[in-house]
């Protein structure tokens, strides 16, 4: 038998903001990422967002995949720090 504490009932409430201050922290680390991105690899003058096809045109996408990278543990961590039991 397990001689440890008894686990900690699971709170509804607790685990949706752990989700929503994930989803939060995640989402603030993915925009700072591409925003030094772009500031580094600006988009060429006279861009036309609202055609997918001069949308190929952004130079260094991988700064978009770093966001991603980056943003995941940002997210896991927040989540399960912010609202660890204690």
């Amino acid at each position: 038998m397990s001689s440890g504490p008894a686990p900690r009932p699971a709170s509804a409430p607790r685990d949706a903001l752990a989700v929503l201050a994930g989803v939060i922290a995640g989402g603030v680390v993915v925009g700072a990422v591409e925003s030094v991105g772009h500031l580094i690899w600006p988009p060429p003058p006279g861009l036309d967002v609202s055609d997918p096809a001069t949308l190929v045109m952004i130079p260094n996408p991988a700064w978009m995949v770093v966001g991603a990278v980056l943003g995941v543990p940002a997210t896991a961590f927040a989540a399960v720090r912010a609202f660890a039991p204690r």
